[in-house]
């Protein structure tokens, strides 16, 4: 497992922040897996023919997002807007 073993060399290292709120953190992983997941579920969703409504993929991956939130820094959305 070579990914592994290069982050916890960097983290030993002390190269690797150790959370989301240092402002060393690096931003590129986490939004380039975000954008992968808005990106692949609509893209998987038409090549499966839409089997769920827009409304239900909307709640599934709205839920995921914010399943996301806390390993991320972002603040929470105001109440009422979830």
């Amino acid at each position: 497992m070579i990914a592994g073993s290069a982050l916890t060399r960097c983290r030993v290292g002390g190269l690797w922040p150790d959370t989301a709120d240092s402002p060393d953190f690096p931003l590129d992983v986490p939004a380039a897996f975000v954008a992968g997941a808005l990106l692949g579920v609509p893209a998987d969703w038409l090549q499966r023919g839409c089997p769920r409504t827009p409304l239900e993929m909307t709640i599934l991956t709205k839920s995921l997002l914010i399943a996301l939130r806390p390993g991320t820094g972002t603040p929470p959305t105001p109440k009422g807007s979830e």
